[in-house]
């Protein structure tokens, strides 16, 4: 098979695969469960088998993000799970790796595989344990906090050159379906309460003019669509992923700006 044929396979396959998901995320509501308050027995039972693969989301930010930063930069990541995110970059750009959670099964796990750990409590205010970073990450983490903008501004007075993070697009359109439908965004797998806040293209483009980072942030939607997500983003571009430079730094490397940060919201 040559690499053309593998590649129009491979193609192929990704579409099938967004479009079961997007029939999922349209029509599919989950029976509700109970909210789990166990982290800990989450997180310990999930890193039973060790270190999972990262999924087609992850890996785009661990790359996006590693074309973004120096060689060498230490990276913390806030809610950093098994810690594939860390691990990809530090093979990328041999970035000092740091994870911060608030499970001490995450913590001991990171540690056996020789990435650095501190406990970080999100719950508690302030961030006074994280230690001196290049760079932060928030990776589907703020849709869960009731104060996002506190911890953005937080992590910016602490990081020395950006802060990165990811949050769902609630305007894709298999949401947009479900709205037609009657039925709110399904984001969620157990409890509708496990997130708290929800921003589309344009309202995360508000957001960032509110907060006054707009002009020193970079901001991609990702995932969705093939090739329809760099058309019209706001629609058809799943998750949406930021990097805000810290005021008076710019970005370590100057990598080719996404289509999707430059088309408008649809």
């Amino acid at each position: 098979m040559s690499r053309w044929q593998t590649g129009m396979r491979r193609a192929w396959q990704r579409v099938r695969e967004e479009w079961r998901a997007i029939g999922h995320l349209t029509f599919h509501t989950p029976a509700l469960g109970v909210p789990s308050a166990d982290y800990d027995a989450y997180w310990c039972d999930r890193l039973a088998e060790g270190p999972g693969e990262l999924n087609g989301f992850q890996l785009f930010r661990a790359e996006w993000s590693a074309a973004r930063v120096a060689p060498g930069a230490r990276v913390v990541d806030v809610g950093c799970g098994d810690g594939g995110i860390l691990a990809r970059m530090r093979e990328l750009k041999s970035i000092v790796p740091l994870g911060a959670d608030v499970s001490p099964f995450v913590l001991a796990f990171l540690e056996e595989r020789g990435i650095e750990a501190v406990r970080l409590d999100l719950q508690s205010p302030g961030m006074a344990s994280l230690p001196p970073a290049d760079h932060i990450l928030f990776f589907e983490v703020l849709e869960h906090l009731p104060n996002p903008e506190e911890v953005l501004r937080d992590a910016l007075g602490r990081a020395r050159k950006s802060v990165f993070f990811s949050v769902p697009n609630s305007g894709y359109f298999p949401y947009r379906l479900r709205m037609l439908r009657g039925r709110f965004p399904m984001q969620w797998r157990v409890h509708p309460g496990e997130h708290l806040r929800f921003w589309t293209l344009t309202d995360m483009r508000w957001w960032l003019r509110a907060l006054g980072v707009e002009e020193r942030s970079e901001l991609v939607a990702y995932r969705g669509i093939p090739v329809l997500n760099r058309l019209w983003p706001g629609l058809f571009g799943m998750g949406l992923l930021c990097e805000v430079r810290v005021a008076g730094n710019v970005s370590a490397t100057n990598p080719p700006t996404s289509s999707s940060s430059d088309a408008e919201a649809a």
